[in-house]
């Protein structure tokens, strides 16, 4: 079965993202403090504790227990915009997905002369290619 995790760029991909870009995004990568600690009390934001969860869901139950006095905002899980195909293509709306003899390509046209594309080793990274492209148009690099 499917998981959330599972329509969206991967985590590292994920923490690329500028800060103010796709933090309309209706799921997000949240790091789970509990799990962390019970397991590796000394881990610090470790990569295996991050998962993908509704951000409103998570915002509001950050603020339950902000007001139930339980944690507080400066303390808050980190939250990772975690953008859907659907919301790459809002912001690239040249976006189209092609499968050609088994090859997912993923492309933007830029102008009528300029076409930018990423290929997809698979189903599942059809959105992590979008979200590649999407740092291409932006022209956002490698770190």
């Amino acid at each position: 079965m499917s998981e959330l995790k599972d329509i969206v760029p991967p985590l590292e991909l994920c923490k690329r993202i500028p800060a103010g870009a796709f933090e309309d995004s209706v799921l997000v990568w949240v790091f789970d403090h509990q799990k962390a600690r019970k397991y590796f009390p000394e881990t610090n934001e470790d990569d295996r504790f991050f998962y993908v969860e509704n951000r409103e869901f998570v915002e509001d139950t950050i603020m339950s227990f902000a007001k139930c006095g339980v944690g507080n905002w400066i303390n808050r899980p980190p939250m990772i915009s975690a953008p859907t195909l659907a919301e790459i293509r809002r912001e690239l709306r040249n976006l189209s997905v092609h499968v050609i003899d088994g090859t997912i390509t993923v492309s933007c046209k830029i102008n009528p002369e300029e076409m930018l594309s990423e290929t997809a080793i698979n189903d599942n990274d059809v959105t992590a290619a979008a979200l590649r492209l999407w740092f291409k148009v932006k022209g956002i690099g490698d770190e």
